[in-house]
């Protein structure tokens, strides 16, 4: 690759660990993991509803991670889960 965009992916790479340095400390501010923090951006920040797969994509997250958090969630009485006819694994939140 030429210099030039060798130059600009370490840019890209260097914002993206800013980013996620704001938001691992938003996690923290909240006394919340940075996955949950990830699943409570999607839901509220972004609105709508969202297969447990759309976070995962969303985010690079693990389908155990993003399960565990849901979980938990859903534990607490934060979320539910729908089931979506015809669906049996992907349930919107």
């Amino acid at each position: 690759m030429s210099e030039h965009i060798n130059k600009h992916i370490e840019i890209l790479n260097q914002q993206l660990k800013e980013l996620a340095a704001v938001y691992h400390h938003a996690a923290n501010k909240f006394g919340i993991s940075d996955s949950e923090f990830r699943v409570w951006y999607a839901l509220l920040i972004l609105g709508g509803e969202y297969f447990q797969q759309d976070i995962c994509d969303m985010w690079s997250l693990p389908k155990q991670t993003v399960n565990s958090v849901v979980a938990n969630l859903t534990k607490k009485g934060f979320i539910f889960l729908e089931t979506v006819p015809g669906t049996y694994f992907n349930c919107p939140l």
